[in-house]
């Protein structure tokens, strides 16, 4: 199993289930319209539409209906690889999506976003399976609304106990924004790379004298979708690829030396040539034969001090 699969794990594990929302009437809980524009995307559309059935049917019992309701869905594709002296040591791959919804209840002036109204996170379907979404949609939403209930609750105790000099909202009202981006994907060729990390850390073979080197390369996509009950609709996508290389050394007098450079950028075409990396690798391993024979420069101060 591996890491990421351990993470969302124990998080399963610790989550408590509260079972199906009861439904009331067909009255719509906001007069803003929930956009039906999903852009061809299965996610936004399982979004969406159980964003809008929430929205009409949700409620327990007596208590209020919500006023507002969000979704933000967050999908990760997460690459790490490591190679020493030229082998590969490490080479793992996950993937996950999680949601986080919110659900406030009251109104703008005054609301459950207080301790446990701060929302709920679930783990999503990597499928894109609309009853499968749906289905965790609907748990999350119902979770995220007990939640506030309590939230409310918790926040009017509270405030019983608080001055307040000046009342200020607790949720600002925005026009609706619809952006929807291209998605993001882990596009490159990780076969190349894999191969140029050997290489990489193979230069280190170069300075019998140091302890410790590797190379290392991180590459993370995100793609982030949002929607909610005033009418909003987000989809973009950012990667983040990150080559590096480290080595440690000791001195004479036992002083260790360690070295280290990197390269962050947003797109893999942006990484620096092989070439280039070679160049910059050989440059960092030669330091640390500089760094060896550098006389010590005294840590002590010796002279007069002005009180």
């Amino acid at each position: 199993m591996n890491r990421w699969a351990r993470k969302y794990l124990v998080f399963i594990l610790l989550v408590a289930s509260f079972g199906g929302f009861a439904q009331a009437d067909d009255r719509p809980s906001s007069s803003l319209a929930i956009s039906t524009n999903d852009h061809g995307d299965p996610i936004l559309k399982a979004m969406l539409t159980e964003l809008k059935r929430s929205q009409e049917k949700l409620q327990f019992g007596q208590f209020q209906r919500p006023y507002f309701i969000d979704y933000q869905v967050t999908e990760i594709q997460d690459y790490i690889s490591d190679a020493i002296l030229g082998a590969l040591r490490s080479d793992d791959k996950n993937i996950g999506r999680l949601v986080r919804v919110v659900v406030r209840i009251g109104d703008h002036k005054q609301d459950s976003y207080f301790g446990e109204g701060t929302g709920t996170v679930e783990v999503m379907p990597m499928d894109n399976d609309e009853l499968a979404l749906r289905h965790t949609l609907w748990l999350a939403t119902d979770k995220a609304y007990k939640s506030a209930l309590s939230g409310l609750t918790e926040k009017q105790a509270a405030l019983k106990n608080v001055v307040v000099d000046q009342e200020l909202p607790d949720f600002s009202e925005e026009k609706p924004v619809e952006s929807v981006h291209s998605l993001v994907k882990l596009d490159t060729n990780l076969d190349n790379w894999k191969k140029n990390l050997r290489s990489t850390s193979d230069l280190f073979r170069k300075d019998p004298e140091l302890e410790n080197s590797g190379a290392v390369l991180h590459f993370r996509i995100l793609n982030r979708y949002y929607v909610n009950t005033e009418g909003s609709v987000t989809r973009h996508g950012t990667g983040a690829y990150t080559y590096s290389f480290v080595g440690s050394s000791q001195a004479a007098d036992g002083m260790r030396l360690e070295r280290s450079h990197a390269y962050v950028v947003a797109k893999p075409e942006e990484l620096p040539k092989p070439e280039e990396m070679q160049k910059d690798t050989e440059e960092l391993i030669g330091t640390f034969a500089e760094l060896r024979k550098a006389p010590l420069v005294e840590d002590d101060y010796h002279g007069p001090v002005l009180f």
